[in-house]
C-alpha cells in the first residue's frame, strides 16, 4: 500500500496548493500526475478496492483540505453547534460527497491500466473530468474546486473557457498530468515515452493559442457607453447581519454610505445579499426610502433582501431576492434566486426560528436594464454555477452582478475562492462581472479576467467602478454549455470498454 499511499498524499498537497489561499495555479499541470504514475501502472499490485479506499481518502483529504477550513468555522457560526458536530457536517456534507465521485474514478483509473500507454493517457484525463461532470451535475451538483477553475489565477491560459468552460480547462490540465505520470511508468517504451512527452508539451500549448483566440474574438464592442457602478460592502459580521438589534442600524449604514455619492456621479450602485435584513416588499416606508435614494442620485439601485409570496390559505413563501430600484419608477423589480443553498435556505428547520417560512427558488431569469446596458443578477452560489450565468448572457446579458455575502467564510479562504471561481464565469463568456459581498472581496472583473481597479477585501469601503463595454462575442460556451464533460465522458467510456476488453482477453 505504500506506493498507493504516496500518490494519495502527493495528489492531495498538489490540489490544495492550486486554489487559494495558496493559488499555485501552474501546479494544475500536475495534479494528475502523482495518481496515474502508480494507479495506471500495471506493475503496481492494486485491486479495485484498495484503488477504491485511495480514492475515497484522496477525495476526503483534499476537500478538507481546500474547503474545510471556511466551511467548519461557518458551520460552528451558523448552526452555533458544538466543533465536533460542525467537523462531522464538513465531513459528511462536503468531503464525504466529493469522495464518492473520486473512489470510482480511482477505481476506473486502475482498469486502464491494462490499457497501451496512449489510451492510459486520454482514458484518464477523460474518467476524471467526466466524475467531475457527474458531481457538478443537478439537482445536487457541487461545483467546487473543480480542476479547471485552478487556472482561475493563469492569465490567458484561463480565457481557454471561451471554448467549453471549466472542464475544457480542466481536461487539458489532466491530459498533461496523465501523460507525464504514464510516461515515467517502467514499461513504458521508448516510442510511448515520446508521445506522453509530445502531449504533456502539447496540452498546455493548446491552452495559449485557445486563449489568444478568444482574445481575437473580442475585436467587436458592444455599441454601449461606459457604466460608472459603485459597490458598497460593510464587513458585517455573519452574526449581526440578521442581529434584530443590529437590523436598523445595518439598514442605515447602507444608505448613509451611498447618500455620500454625488448626483449624477453614477449610473448603478451595488448593495450585497442581505443588505436589507427584513422583508422588504412588506415595509411601504423603507421601499419608498429606496425610490427617493434612486431618484436623487439618478442611479438604480440593486440589493439583496428576502420577500414573501402570499400563497393562499394564510400561507407564504419566502424568496431570497434581488430589488432593482431604478430612479423615478414607483415599485422596485424583483429577482428571486433560482439556486437555493443546501441546509440552510431549503432546510429552515435548521435554523433558530421554527416558524420560518421554506424558501422557494425563483423560476427564471431576469434582466434589468440601465442605460441600454442588460444587467443578469446572481445571488450567492450561483456565479458558481455556470448554467445560470450562461442562460442570461444568452438572453442579451451584457454585465453579470453577483450579491453575496461572505462574510460566513472568514475563517479561511472561502472569499478568496468565491472570488476566483466567479471570474471563471467573465472568460467564459465574455461578459463583466460586479461582485457586492457584505465581506469577503468585492469589486469588478473584466471580460476577460483582469480585476477592474482595486477590489475591496475584507474591509468596509464604497468604491466606483467604470466597465467598458463588452465585447458582442458568443463564444462556445455560450452556445454549447459544458459539452466538454460530456465529451469526457464519452471518451471515458470508449477507453474503458477497450481496456476491459483486453483485460478479458488476456483471462
Amino acid at each position: 500500500m505504500l506506493p498507493h499511499a504516496a500518490a494519495v498524499t502527493v495528489a492531495v498537497v498538489i490540489f490544495a496548493l492550486i486554489y487559494d489561499p495558496f493559488h499555485a495555479g501552474a501546479l494544475v499541470f500536475l495534479a494528475l500526475a502523482p495518481i496515474t504514475l502508480v494507479f495506471c501502472d500495471p506493475r503496481v499490485p492494486c485491486r479495485l478496492g484498495q484503488a477504491a479506499l485511495g480514492g475515497f481518502t484522496f477525495g476526503l483529504l483534499a476537500a478538507m483540505a481546500i474547503v474545510g477550513p471556511w466551511m467548519f468555522a461557518a458551520s460552528v457560526d451558523y448552526f452555533d453547534r458544538s466543533s465536533a458536530w460542525s467537523i462531522g457536517f464538513t465531513l459528511a456534507i462536503n468531503a464525504g460527497y466529493v469522495a464518492l465521485f473520486t473512489a470510482p474514478a480511482f477505481m476506473a483509473l486502475r482498469v486502464l491500466a491494462s490499457a497501451p500507454p496512449m489510451l492510459r493517457v486520454i482514458g484518464a484525463a477523460s474518467t476524471w473530468i467526466a466524475f467531475e461532470a457527474l458531481r457538478s451535475a443537478d439537482p445536487f451538483g457541487n461545483c467546487w474546486a473543480l480542476l479547471g477553475q485552478g487556472f482561475a489565477n493563469l492569465p490567458l491560459l484561463r480565457e481557454a473557457a471561451a471554448f467549453g468552460g471549466v472542464p475544457l480547462l480542466g481536461w487539458l490540465a489532466a491530459l498533461t498530468g496523465s501523460a507525464i505520470g504514464v510516461g515515467l511508468q517502467p514499461d513504458v517504451g521508448a516510442r510511448d515515452a515520446m508521445r506522453c512527452t509530445a502531449v504533456a508539451v502539447l496540452a498546455p500549448l493548446a491552452a495559449v493559442v485557445l486563449g489568444v483566440a478568444a482574445r481575437h474574438q473580442d475585436h467587436v464592442i458592444t455599441p454601449l457607453q461606459p457604466l460608472r457602478v459603485a459597490v458598497v460592502q460593510q464587513e458585517i459580521a455573519s452574526r449581526d447581519v440578521w442581529n434584530p438589534a443590529r437590523r436598523v442600524d445595518n439598514w442605515n449604514s447602507y444608505l448613509e454610505t451611498t447618500a455620500t455619492l454625488k448626483p449624477g456621479s453614477v449610473d448603478l450602485v451595488v448593495w450585497p445579499e442581505s443588505a436589507a435584513p427584513f422583508l422588504l416588499n412588506a415595509d411601504p416606508v423603507a421601499r419608498d426610502k429606496m425610490i427617493e435614494l434612486a431618484t436623487t442620485l439618478g442611479a438604480a439601485i440593486m440589493l439583496g433582501a428576502p420577500r414573501s409570496e402570499d400563497v393562499g390559505q394564510g400561507r407564504a413563501l419566502m424568496h431570497n431576492s434581488v430589488y432593482f430600484f431604478a430612479p423615478g419608477a414607483s415599485e422596485p423589480l424583483i429577482y428571486d434566486k433560482q439556486r437555493l443553498l443546501p441546509f440552510i435556505e431549503t432546510m429552515p428547520a435548521a435554523t433558530d426560528d421554527p416558524d420560518q417560512s421554506p424558501y422557494a427558488p425563483g423560476s427564471s431569469e431576469k434582466l434589468f436594464d440601465v442605460h441600454g446596458w442588460q444587467i443578469a443578477p446572481l445571488l450567492c452560489f450561483e456565479a458558481v454555477y455556470p448554467q445560470y450565468a450562461r442562460q442570461a448572457v444568452a438572453d442579451g446579458a451584457h454585465l453579470l452582478v453577483n450579491l453575496s455575502n461572505d462574510a460566513w467564510f472568514d475563517g479561511g479562504a472561502g472569499p478568496e475562492q468565491h472570488w476566483a471561481m466567479s471570474l471563471m464565469r467573465t472568460v467564459e463568456l465574455r461578459r463583466p462581472m460586479v461582485r457586492a459581498s457584505n465581506g469577503g472581496i468585492s469589486g469588478a472583473i473584466g471580460f476577460d479576467g483582469t480585476a477592474i481597479g482595486i477590489p475591496i477585501r475584507r474591509t468596509h469601503a464604497m468604491r466606483i467602478y467604470e466597465i467598458p463595454p463588452p465585447p458582442r462575442t458568443m463564444t462556445a460556451t455560450i452556445a454549447y454549455g459544458e459539452y466538454a464533460g460530456w465529451a469526457s465522458g464519452v471518451l471515458s467510456l470508449l477507453c474503458l470498454l477497450f481496456a476491459l476488453a483486453r483485460l478479458r482477453a488476456r483471462s
